[in-house]
């Protein structure tokens, strides 16, 4: 958890911000800082230092960073304001091999007396309190006044998919909490008539396979999905409120404008659930799509019954 150290505004896109100071703080780790521009480049440790793995080169394209950043906030056209003492929650999911580097991830937020620095205003916030989340969502102190006071909490996928599991009806809606950019025929899908539930499964199955693949080290699993892609045809579509939202954002590494974007909204589905609920559930948790590191992907679902409200799950 962060403290406002002054009063002062965030532009929308925090997470860019967030993202693009822990690298830069990460760095001022490595070793290979002392040997000059190109040190990093021919350095021998840089595919296991803790800033190679969360912001070093992919080894392959379909190699996936093994950590992602949880903000509640996440909207182009929105600045949040804050005032002198306001705490400002940062979450950061570590995956896999990611767990290995959580004290190099919080020597980074300490470097400079755990102040941290944001936005082209410099606007402070100081390190109040270092946690780590329970399955239930409850908090375990682990890093307070410059010491380390817990062991981390290691969750694993079974401990998540079994919590606050909900009701299961024929009806869910999949809210969209941050924008989520998926693909289909190569082809981002921008349009909510375009979006389906066998697009959204896919994308979720896709996203636990890799992991455990290229982050949590299981390359043997050979997991058989026909059958719960077979489940996913048969889901209707019932509605769908979505729109797509830009987030350009300008790369220091590329020295160039890169343009993220998805979709932001709800949609929603009929059909038979119970199989395919433990996987959703792990798809929200892990996020989705592209710039899942930036908070991109994030998503909940919602069951309720046929002319009722929508009760949240998760």
């Amino acid at each position: 958890m962060l403290r406002a150290q002054q009063a002062g505004s965030l532009r929308g896109f925090y997470s860019s911000l967030l993202r693009g100071w822990l690298g830069h703080q990460m760095q001022r780790l490595c070793v290979c800082r002392f040997l000059g521009s190109s040190g990093f480049a021919h350095c021998s440790l840089k595919k296991s230092c803790s800033w190679g793995v969360f912001f070093g080169e992919l080894p392959s394209s379909t190699a996936l960073r093994p950590y992602l950043i949880e903000l509640d906030d996440l909207r182009s056209d929105h600045r949040r304001a804050f005032i002198r003492g306001e705490i400002f929650p940062v979450t950061l999911l570590l995956i896999g091999q990611g767990i290995a580097h959580l004290d190099s991830l919080v020597s980074a937020f300490m470097i400079d007396g755990g102040t941290v620095a944001l936005d082209r205003q410099q606007l402070p916030f100081r390190v109040r309190a270092v946690e780590t989340l329970q399955a239930d969502g409850s908090a375990v102190p682990y890093f307070q006044d410059n010491t380390r006071v817990g062991e981390p909490v290691v969750l694993t996928l079974a401990a998540l998919s079994r919590h606050g599991v909900p009701q299961v009806t024929d009806h869910l809606t999949v809210e969209f909490l941050t924008p989520l950019a998926l693909k289909h025929d190569n082809v981002l899908v921008r349009q909510a008539q375009d979006f389906s539930f066998p697009l959204l499964l896919r994308a979720v199955l896709r996203r636990l396979y890799d992991l455990a693949a290229t982050v949590c080290g299981y390359r043997d699993a050979k997991p058989d999905f026909a059958s719960l892609l077979a489940l996913a045809d048969t889901v209707e579509r019932t509605h769908a409120h979505l729109q797509w939202v830009d987030f350009p954002r300008f790369s220091s590494r590329q020295q160039s404008l890169m343009d993220f974007g998805g979709l932001v909204g709800r949609i929603g589905f009929r059909g038979k659930f119970a199989p395919l609920l433990s996987y959703l559930l792990l798809g929200a948790e892990l996020h989705l799509g592209r710039h899942t590191s930036f908070g991109f992907g994030r998503f909940r679902c919602v069951f309720s019954a046929l002319g009722q409200p929508d009760s949240a799950a998760g």
